[in-house]
């Protein structure tokens, strides 16, 4: 698992989405579940989405929220589905409604 924590405000009724390179170097294409959470006192809220990455090249993945609650802290996850074999992770990168990047 690839985890990345950013202490990134977000205003409440606002979608946030993050995005991450992939590679799969595997015997089989790798599955993968991807996760989004807007975390914060005022609960978390998550949302996730399931891929299977080719062998081969890099490709990019993203995933969109909506958040209904503030939020102080975005986390994003990667969850490689296949045991014992490589998935490379680059940029996992989370944003706001409006582009802005931490």
């Amino acid at each position: 698992m690839a985890l990345q924590d950013v202490n990134f405000p977000v205003a409440s009724n606002h979608v946030f989405t993050a995005e991450v390179a992939l590679r799969c170097n595997a015997q089989i294409p790798c599955p993968v579940t991807l996760a989004l959470w807007g975390l914060g006192i005022n609960g978390d809220e998550p949302a996730a989405r399931n891929i299977t990455v080719p062998l081969g090249g890099w490709s990019v993945y993203g995933l969109i929220a909506q958040g209904y609650a503030p939020h102080s802290k975005l986390r994003f996850e990667v969850y490689n589905g296949t045991f014992g074999q490589n998935l490379d992770v680059d940029f996992a990168t989370p944003h706001w409604s409006d582009n802005r990047s931490p």
